[in-house]
């Protein structure tokens, strides 16, 4: 959907924020102890234009009793209009329980609370006090078992300091086994094959099916055969919240034609009636038609057992004899029609026939046995409203529904508005029904052009007349039957009738003929239904192959497990990397998606057996803790929509859980919600579609945390705010700046904050469908990423492809090229719509791109898959920053951790997913270090500060890190106008690098200084941070904001800029030198008075090639000072993108009092793929007494020189020399083996170079003189 088609519905979201947002900083805590919590509750000012919403809050609780509510309004104001939220549901006693619950091993209470009373008062309550009074004389468990565990509750549960108490991690069950053996788990050893059934009717199998799966049937014993389906029989699972864990398997009885001999011949059969994935079942005393819509076929299993004498089950046969029956010879029929071409909202469960335009007929056809004219005839039919057009939201529906082709047989108009399911039922003209194939048209004679039709499906209701045609049939008994007996015409001795009302036991039905009618005694309790099938037994349907399944059971995973902390389910085919990780966590299973159908959903696809596994998980398994179950689950593999491949353009690996039947959303949370609303696990998927990109996403996981890219950028992050302008939805488009002000706000101070916000970008018309971007503020972001950034949020507007009606970002326009991490992998959080969208097909998201992008991009992604409106965005992204960073501090926990502990299981909070692993843990340091001391604590311009600090006792002696001082941060206003309406708006842009440079600390103490330039131009408080690291992974962060910098108007005497130079591989590069395949070289600063790395404008370090100083390239954000230097240091220059050949490059730069340095060399930027020994010679030439041998190597290499005389005799072999790599020199003092100066004249030298890298080795020869 792009972002032109999402515009037009978010026109319904601006003002829709759904009902639980999680709004902890609107409350303040009284009094918290095991008998009362005590709160105030503080509401928005109506008068400001805010919206009115309830507050929801999670209160943990120590029994599943409702604890008693008392509210006290401690503030009432009157106001005469209110904005009132869509979903806001005002409480006559401002508070109430909406649930009770248990979450993980604590009940929990979902307390929602509101402002107003009614909907139609002017009393608004701006203060509430609250009493929530606890069950008294309650055992408290004390059984929180680690931090960890603690701060997955912390951040959900508001009164945690005595929640706590009440965690209850000591139940552990085992899920009762059937009392069947046969059924439960397939505990019976033997060979197990699977068989596809598409749909309901009687199937056999033969003895040519049975050797052609590799069985071998000369010693099968036919009674030991078993088969078994799913406990739904391919039907859809129902698996609610609160379930008990269902049984995997249900034995079927079978039939065997076996003559009775004990052995599987060739005229022996196996006869069984199977379900399809679609069909009718009896619910109580209605018929209902289920489908599955997440396959087409159910799974049959069969079993040889290894026991030759277990005997499977039969079918049992019985003849029914009934005095004084009543004879019938009709039932009551049901016929479906339902083709799913096309899913209208490209997400949830439905899938529905093409469209019928305005003024367009469709014809549906359906299949009716023998039906009865004299008996009335019911259709049901479900229509879906649609719409041509993107921009019409509510499109008026008129649909004109006949029977037959023949619009005379008009049988109702049916009308509604929108694009929502319309079902009707409506008497069929019994006459005009036919045995065969039955025409419903349906024309769309709506005035409204936008207007378009699907027919869902028709369900045809009927009486039957009970006669055998040639093909099965079904029917059920008609109503209120008691002693009953049946007749069924045309039929012979080869046609057979199962009662078929319990799928998985059939009763065959013993039938008397009499001429070419059978008939058959039944008895029925009242309001009864059954239901027949009607076969011949020698036409049954066939199966189409027998797979077997090696070594198979069905208890890999429902067993008890103990040390799991971290889940990956993942189809087989992503074995390797599944297991590369499982390895890199320790703690960490394996499960693989085909094992979970098979054990929790009988062998048919269905997402609920992904639930159904993680409620087993739950009771059974441990987490390495040994108190409660595992907490994160990873989703490896990507996941759409079309569960049945209706598009052809599918690519399931793990399926999606639908929020709706219709429309809705992708949500992996509810995969979790077992006992509760509330995801239980923290879930996070990669979405590979192959099984490199499932290696690309785990090798960057991997190599993220084992080995992580030490520098400055771990400490960064970047807060992006769409602009005021387009689309223009009136003051509310303030919001997204507004709201990442309050944001940065939540980041702790010794983190440094990048602010990208559209508002301060000059706009460009491009002549584009939007007509305007920000070219500027796009290049300013590729430097952000390409500089390094290790969280990066974006709120505003967007799409599946795009950030901003402006494009700051775009897939259609390459932009994934240009985003270039090299390593510094970021979070990405996206508060936008549908950003992170993950269930396209046939196509990637952006953030999907991103993932997959090979050691670059992203390495998770936090955003939506469909649209959010406003509020919903901003308080999911404030509760996340606030469990990112809880009180000013940074979290520990891994991101699952972070992300999960803020869900509450409503529909804004699951539009919310993590794509990644929810087991890795973050890139931004969370251990401080404190900077004690700065001196002096006001520094003026050009004027030296001094810092240092120190380690706490458990952090580790010496290390190494990084220092930055940022100038003082600046004030901007905006004035926003629109119609009647002016607003200002403050915020603040984060100052620039005075100072950016390497430190090391040791015995616990670090200190260093620093030189603030000429160009600071705000007097205020600047900031002073460092990042320090050691060899075993430590990481610390601390900072300083007690330091005034000052601009001061005096000058300084020295006017010289700084010295230049280039280098590679720690040697300087000259104009003429040689560079071989290397990927960087460096550029080298010092000056007595420092660089200038303000930015000012004219004031950065530039560099650009080929004297084209019209494409300068600013890389003053990449300079690092060398190791407690505040002189000199150094930027790395990538030549990754340079062709071999001559380049020549050109740099400036600027020292603290703005004197200017520039330097151009030229230099042969050569392959090094081989060993290359160039720009030899000999000086001095000829030589008196010594003389030194030049060359240049491009390999790691060792050296050997041997002089020989014209006639060839070797005299002297210099000493082989160590490892020379690039340009040397080695000297020699004219002697020869035997110490003795050689005579005057002409000699010959060989330098031969062996490399170590590639053991190649390349000799030259030149020639020098001896003259004394």
């Amino acid at each position: 959907m792009n972002l032109n088609k999402k515009l037009s519905f978010l026109i319904l979201l601006i003002f829709i924020a759904n009902l639980n947002f999680l709004l902890s900083k609107n409350i303040k805590i009284v009094n918290e102890d095991i008998e009362n919590f005590n709160f105030n509750v503080f509401f928005e000012d109506p008068s400001e234009n805010h919206q009115i919403e309830n507050i929801i809050l999670t209160i943990g609780l120590p029994s599943n009793k409702p604890p008693k509510i008392t509210v006290n309004p401690i503030l009432i104001t009157e106001n005469n209009h209110f904005n009132f939220n869509q979903f806001y549901k005002p409480i006559e006693t401002y508070a109430k329980w909406e649930r009770i619950e248990k979450y993980r091993d604590l009940h929990i209470g979902i307390l929602i609370i509101s402002p107003t009373k009614n909907l139609n008062t002017n009393n608004y309550a701006k203060k509430l006090n609250i009493n929530i009074e606890f069950e008294k004389n309650l055992k408290s468990n004390n059984s929180v078992s680690s931090t960890l565990q603690s701060e997955i509750y912390k951040n959900k549960i508001s009164n945690w300091n005595t929640a706590q108490n009440w965690i209850n991690n000591n139940i552990f069950k085992i899920n009762k086994k059937s009392e069947d053996t046969s059924i439960e788990e397939g505990n019976i050893d033997g060979d197990w094959y699977k068989i596809y059934i598409d749909n309901d009717g009687v199937y056999k199998i033969g003895i040519d099916e049975l050797n052609e799966a590799g069985i071998n049937t000369q010693s099968l014993n036919p009674e030991s055969i078993h088969m078994f389906t799913s406990l739904s029989g391919g039907r859809p699972i129902d698996f609610s919240i609160g379930s008990e864990i269902p049984n995997n398997l249900t034995q079927i009885s079978i039939k065997i034609n076996d003559a009775n001999d004990g052995n599987f011949d060739n005229q022996d059969e196996i006869i069984f009636y199977a379900r399809g994935a679609r069909g009718f079942e009896n619910l109580g005393e209605n018929i209902f038609y289920k489908k599955n819509p997440f396959s087409n076929y159910n799974i049959i299993w069969l079993l040889i057992p290894f026991d030759q004498n277990l005997k499977g089950k039969r079918i049992e046969r019985r003849n029914e004899i009934i005095d004084d029956p009543v004879l019938i010879n009709y039932g009551i029929g049901y016929s479906f029609l339902d083709n799913d071409i096309i899913n209208p909202f490209e997400n949830g469960l439905n899938w529905v026939d093409i469209g019928i335009n305005t003024s367009k007929t469709h014809l549906s056809s359906i299949s009716l046995h023998h039906p009865l004219k004299e008996l009335k005839s019911t259709a049901y039919i479900n229509l879906m409203g649609n719409s041509t057009s993107n921009e019409s939201i509510f499109p008026s529906h008129l649909v004109e529904i006949s029977q037959t082709d023949n619009e005379n047989n008009s049988l109702k108009n049916l009308s509604w508005v929108g694009k929502t399911l319309n079902s009707t039922s409506i008497d069929l003209n019994s006459n005009l029904l036919n045995d065969g194939l039955n025409l419903i048209s349906f024309k769309n004679i709506s005035s409204d052009q936008s207007s378009k039709v699907h027919v869902d499906d028709i369900v045809i209701n009927y009486f039957l007349s009970l006669k055998w045609d040639g093909e099965q049939f079904n029917f059920w008994s008609p109503n209120n039957l008691l002693s009953t007996r049946f007749g069924v015409e045309s039929i012979n001795s080869d046609v057979n009738i199962f009662d078929i009302t319990s799928f998985n036991s059939p009763i065959e039905h013993e039938i008397t003929l009499s001429g070419d009618t059978g008939y058959f005694e039944k008895q029925f309790s009242n309001s009864e239904k059954k239901q027949f099938i009607v076969f011949n037994k020698n036409e049954l349907l066939k199966v189409s192959e027998l797979v077997k399944i090696e070594n198979h059971n069905f208890s890999n995973l429902r067993n008890s497990k103990l040390g799991i902390d971290h889940i990956i389910i993942a189809p087989e085919e992503f074995l390797e990397p599944a297991q590369n990780l499982k390895n890199h966590r320790k703690n960490s299973f394996f499960a693989s998606i085909e094992s979970i159908y098979d054990e929790f959903s009988g062998g048919n696809s269905n997402p609920n057996a992904i639930k159904i596994f993680l409620k087993y998980v739950k009771n059974n398994w441990k987490a390495s803790s040994g108190t409660t179950f595992p907490l994160y689950v990873l989703l490896l593999g990507d996941g759409d929509y079309d569960y049945r491949n209706i598009t052809g353009n599918s690519n399931i690996k793990i399926p999606t859980y639908q929020s709706n039947y219709i429309s809705g959303t992708s949500s992996d949370d509810r995969f979790t919600y077992l006992d509760a609303y509330t995801p239980e696990f923290s879930i996070g998927r990669l979405p590979a579609g192959t099984l490199e990109e499932a290696e690309i996403m785990i090798n960057k996981i991997i190599n993220y945390e084992s080995n992580p890219n030490i520098g400055l950028w771990r400490k960064n992050l970047t807060l992006i705010a769409d602009d005021f302008s387009r689309p223009n939805f009136g003051p509310v488009e303030l919001t997204h700046t507004k709201n990442s002000e309050y944001i940065s706000n939540l980041i702790p101070i010794f983190l440094d904050i990048k602010k990208l916000y559209l508002e301060d970008y000059p706009e460009i018309n491009d002549g584009s469908q939007f007509g305007v971007v920000k070219p500027s503020a796009t290049k300013n972001l590729f430097e952000i990423l390409n500089n390094g950034t290790s969280l990066i949020n974006y709120i505003g507007h967007g799409s599946e492809y795009q950030w901003s009606q402006e494009n700051l970002l775009s897939s259609s326009r390459g932009d994934i090229l240009n985003i270039q991490t090299n390593e510094k992998l970021p979070i990405w959080i996206a508060g936008t719509c549908s950003w992170g969208k993950y269930d396209l097909l046939n196509t990637n998201s952006m953030s999907e791109e991103l993932l997959k992008s090979n050691n670059n991009g992203a390495i998770a992604v936090i955003s939506t898959n469909g649209l959010i409106s406003f509020n919903a965005n901003r308080n999911f992204l404030i509760d996340l920053f606030e469990s990112f960073f809880p009180n000013g501090e940074v979290s520990n926990l891994p991101i699952g951790s972070i992300y999960s502990s803020i869900k509450n299981g409503s529909e804004s909070s699951e539009m919310f997913h993590l794509l990644g692993d929810p087991g890795m843990k973050i890139a931004i340091p969370s251990n401080q270090v404190e900077i004690n001391t700065i001196n002096p604590d006001s520094v003026n311009s050009l004027s030296k500060g001094s810092f240092s600090g120190f380690l706490s006792n458990e952090q580790p002696n010496s290390g190494k890190g990084f220092i930055n001082v940022k100038e003082p941060f600046k004030i901007i206003n905006k004035t926003y106008v629109d119609d009647n309406y002016e607003e200002i708006i403050t915020y603040k842009i984060p100052g620039e690098d005075l100072f950016k440079g390497k430190i090391s600390f040791d015995d616990k103490k670090f200190s260093g200084s620093f030189i603030v330039p000429k160009d600071i131009t705000i007097n205020g408080r600047g900031k002073v941070s460092v990042y320090l690291y050691d060899q075993n992974g430590w990481e610390g962060l601390g900072s300083n904001e007690n330091v005034v910098f000052t601009p001061s108007t005096s000058s300084s005497i020295d006017k010289n800029g700084p010295l230049i130079s280039f280098s590679n591989n720690g040697r300087i590069v000259e104009t003429g030198d040689n560079i071989y395949n290397s990927n960087s070289i460096y550029l080298n600063l010092s000056d007595p008075l420092g660089i200038n790395l303000t930015n000012d404008i004219g004031h950065g370090i530039m560099i650009w090639y080929d004297d084209d100083e019209l494409n300068k390239v600013n890389i003053t954000n990449r300079f690092l000072y060398d190791e407690n230097s505040f002189t000199s240091g150094s930027v790395e220059i990538l030549l990754k993108d340079i062709d071999f050949g001559n380049i020549n490059i050109s740099a400036e730069a600027w020292d603290n009092a703005n004197n200017l340095s520039q330097k151009q060399i030229f230099f042969n930027f050569n392959d090094g793929n081989n060993l290359k020994l160039s720009n030899l010679f000999n000086h001095p030439n000829p030589f008196a007494e010594n003389t030194n041998f030049g060359f240049e190597i491009n390999e790691e290499s060792n050296i050997e020189i041997k002089i020989f005389t014209l006639s060839g005799q070797l005299i002297n072999i210099l000493d082989p020399f160590d490892i020379f790599y690039g340009y040397s020199r080695i000297s020699w003092n004219g002697k020869d083996f035997y110490n003795n100066e050689i005579a005057n004249g002409v000699y010959i030298y060989e330098i031969t170079a062996k490399s170590i890298v590639s053991e190649k080795i390349i000799s030259e020869i030149g020639k020098l003189a001896k003259y004394k």
